[in-house]
């Protein structure tokens, strides 16, 4: 995984093809150098891995209630 994720907010990554996915981070998933979200919920569907190199932004996402 990526030290340093905060993974107690979600984020939405902007991935160099063009998607876009959102989820809270996990560290503990994936490899050295790649991202893995999972969405909140009881499905906790995860996203990726992204290798760094396909993430071209990411930021907070709008915590909605």
């Amino acid at each position: 995984g990526l030290p340093g994720i905060n993974e107690t907010h979600p984020v939405l990554v902007t991935l160099a093809d063009g998607r876009i996915v959102s989820g809270f981070p996990d560290s503990r998933a994936g490899e050295p150098g790649e991202l893995v979200l999972v969405e909140a919920g009881e499905a906790a569907t995860t996203h990726g891995p992204f290798s760094i190199d396909e993430i071209e932004c990411v930021a907070a996402a709008a915590s909605g209630s």
